[in-house]
């Protein structure tokens, strides 16, 4: 099995980054429209550069924002990806034999 490469243990927003995801996700959200990309201005005012978001990616910036703003931890991570029962237990948050009893007994699909 194939581990994830990228592990970035996540941690939960502080209240100043919680705060800051609220009002980045509300003046994106605002923005978003279902099928179009999304136009953005990056970098500073020498630096400005215009790029364009799918909206696919739009709305998984949105998800993750509002996340964040509620003091949640977020961790991203390809539909692909395949991971040891050890990294997929401490994702979520359980013992590696419990894992292991879930995904026996098929109440987690796996391969």
């Amino acid at each position: 099995m194939v581990a994830a490469t990228k592990r970035v243990d996540a941690l939960p927003p502080s209240e100043q980054k919680s705060a800051q995801a609220r009002e980045s996700c509300r003046i994106l959200a605002a923005h978003t429209r279902p099928s179009e990309p999304l136009q953005i201005a990056v970098g500073s005012n020498k630096y400005r550069t215009t790029i364009s978001l799918p909206a696919g990616a739009v709305r998984l910036l949105v998800d993750l924002l509002t996340e964040m703003a509620d003091g949640n931890a977020v961790t991203l991570m390809p539909m692909h990806a395949e991971l040891t029962a050890q990294r997929a237990a401490d994702l979520l948050n359980v013992s590696r034999p419990h894992l292991v009893k879930l995904l026996d007994a098929g109440t987690i699909g796996h391969r």
